[in-house]
């Protein structure tokens, strides 16, 4: 049985121990920034990914709505706005499946999305294939 010292140095999602995974982290969020450039017209002002666990990536997206979709939510259109932007994330699920796959070198088994129309904030959840 190992120590607890010795699980917490293996924690990818302790960020003192992450070493090259920053690096891996880094490439996802530029690939990320690229997908949303090309499929909305602009990158998000923010984007930070981090492990929540061995198996589990998180991305937080900052300031992605465009003026259209600014419009339409202070209009009052929340739901409409809401719907649009799960149709796209579905329509999009493949690209970003693929990208995290690509860079971390594992299957990707679940993928969820979510977004918080009133503080301009989007979630991307990345379940991975554990190793082994």
């Amino acid at each position: 049985m190992s120590s607890p010292e010795r699980d917490a140095d293996e924690d990818p999602a302790n960020p003192k121990t992450q070493g090259g995974a920053s690096d891996v982290l880094d490439e996802i969020n530029r690939s990320m920034l690229q997908i949303f450039a090309f499929h909305f017209g602009r990158a998000p002002e923010t984007i930070k990914t981090g492990y929540s666990d061995a198996d589990t990536l998180v991305s937080i997206v900052g300031n992605s709505l465009t003026p259209a979709e600014i419009m339409l939510r202070d209009a009052g259109e929340r739901q409409r706005l809401r719907d649009i932007r799960t149709a796209f994330q579905h329509a999009s699920e493949g690209e970003y499946r693929a990208i995290i796959e690509e860079i971390t070198g594992r299957k990707v088994v679940g993928f969820m999305s979510g977004t918080d129309i009133d503080n301009d904030l989007s979630s991307e959840v990345f379940t991975l294939e554990p190793r082994g």
